[in-house]
């Protein structure tokens, strides 16, 4: 392994490839090709880095069955598609002997009895995204796409039509429409009759479906291929990937500049913004997106960053659910704010 390499000439990004690739080969990841295995002390030196996004299972020591089945194929998608800076883990928990990772099961709160879980930790946050319901390849890849934003091929889907309908759910109508019409517009410069015809004929459909309706029309549940395209659309993920931001005040985030005078602008909006919502659990998340903005007119990025050193620290310590979950919430949305202000 050190002799493929110069040591001498890598770059630090390469360097960090270089010890990536050597705590790969250390872990012994051969089982499932294209997944790492990760344990107490490999753990940290690869989740909550700024180099990937990481999706990890959970799971006894020697899995199988048709989940396991569905797994691998899914790790195999993943693998074939062109995403750098997407890994795919497995954190193997043991319940006899020495308690193999048992320690990590416990921190992000797995419940062994409910093995597979699942846990996608965007870059530079060990705050996971949980991932719900049945476990297959498409279940999995639409996870992906929903949180990160990441384009997985998945069968009958079109790309350009899927960055449509991400976050097609939560915009408001007038941009709904302009939507379809993008789509109408793509949708003609196809040849007829062709196979990416019909995905777009689908795509137009679904988008027509959610503006009468508010929601996508019910798809037969042995189509694969509408399924996958109405699992394309989605409500707004705010940018850390995580559910509960608010589209607005994150459209807010980004007119902030170094330029104290966006700040003051920005708390305006923000303030204004917030006597919107009707719904309890938006006016919450307003309520804490706006005492961020208050907060950023008096000390700028420093109190960003002071902020999450705070919460990073209580949320270590001994604290209610209750309060953990109130602190990673906020967590979150300091992650918009990170670089803006």
């Amino acid at each position: 392994f050190f002799s493929s390499c110069s040591i001498s000439t890598l770059t630090p990004m390469k360097w960090y490839g270089f010890w990536l690739a050597f705590f790969v080969s250390l872990c012994g990841a051969a089982d499932i090709k294209g997944a790492i295995e990760l344990d107490s002390f490999t753990f940290n030196k690869i989740v909550g880095t700024p180099h990937f996004d990481v999706l990890v299972k959970f799971d006894k020591a020697y899995p199988y069955g048709d989940e396991e089945d569905q797994y691998k194929e899914f790790v195999k998608l993943i693998g074939e598609a062109d995403l750098p800076n997407l890994l795919v883990a497995t954190v193997g928990v043991e319940d006899y002997g020495d308690n193999k990772n048992d320690d990590l099961r416990q921190r992000f709160s797995v419940d062994k009895d409910k093995f597979p879980q699942f846990r996608l930790f965007p870059k530079d946050t060990t705050i996971p995204i949980a991932f719900d319901g049945k476990v297959t390849k498409e279940r999995l890849s639409q996870f992906i796409k929903q949180r990160l934003g990441l384009w997985v091929g998945l069968k009958g889907c079109l790309e350009k039509f899927d960055a449509l309908a991400t976050g097609f759910l939560s915009l408001p109508t007038e941009e709904k429409q302009q939507a379809l019409a993008s789509a109408e517009a793509m949708m003609k410069e196809l040849a007829a009759d062709s196979k990416e015809a019909q995905s777009a004929e689908f795509y137009v459909k679904t988008m027509k479906d959610v503006i009468a309706n508010g929601k996508a029309s019910e798809v037969d549940d042995k189509n694969q291929e509408k399924l996958n395209i109405v699992g394309s659309f989605t409500k707004y993920m705010c940018k850390s990937g995580h559910s509960g931001c608010l589209l607005e005040m994150d459209r807010i985030i980004d007119t902030l500049t170094a330029d104290k005078a966006t700040h003051t602008s920005a708390l305006a909006s923000a303030q204004k913004q917030a006597g919107v919502y009707l719904d309890e659990a938006d006016q919450e998340a307003a309520k804490v997106y706006v005492g961020i903005f208050k907060k950023i007119t008096e000390k700028q990025q420093a109190y960003v960053d002071a902020e999450k050193g705070r919460l990073t620290k209580l949320l270590s310590s001994s604290i209610s659910e209750n309060k953990k979950k109130q602190f990673n919430f906020k967590m979150t949305i300091l992650g918009a704010f990170t670089s803006n202000a």
